[in-house]
């Protein structure tokens, strides 16, 4: 089986999973197997990554980044904590989703080490 995330960073990462709100803790130098919806790394303390349906064999750095052109993560569409996506600082689309990024967002907020 192929894990959706392998966390090679030096601290936690949390995964929003597909169905659910509930972050999945991710340890440094672990992998995990389930399909997710986001990403939050020791990178961002403001923002997570949103992760394509499907995508896996993500490979989280050692300093939280990750490669979004090989793993089809929206780098270039951050959701930042706000809810909205910004494109190079610039909005380009409504709230996403009721309320159930808030863990992840809030689980970002303890482990990242600087603001997007």
């Amino acid at each position: 089986m192929t894990p959706s995330v392998i966390n090679n960073s030096e601290g936690i990462s949390y995964a929003k999973p597909e169905e659910g709100d509930v972050p999945l803790e991710i340890g440094s130098n672990k992998s995990l197997y389930a399909d997710i919806d986001g990403l939050a790394t020791i990178k961002y303390k403001n923002a997570v990554f949103k992760v394509v349906t499907g995508t896996n064999n993500i490979v989280v750095d050692s300093d939280g980044s990750v490669n979004a052109a090989k793993h089809r993560i929206a780098v270039d569409g951050w959701i930042v904590k706000d809810g909205y996506y910004y494109k190079n600082g610039g909005l380009v689309s409504q709230p996403l989703n009721k309320g159930d990024w808030d863990k992840l967002y809030k689980a970002a907020s303890k482990i990242g080490k600087k603001n997007l």
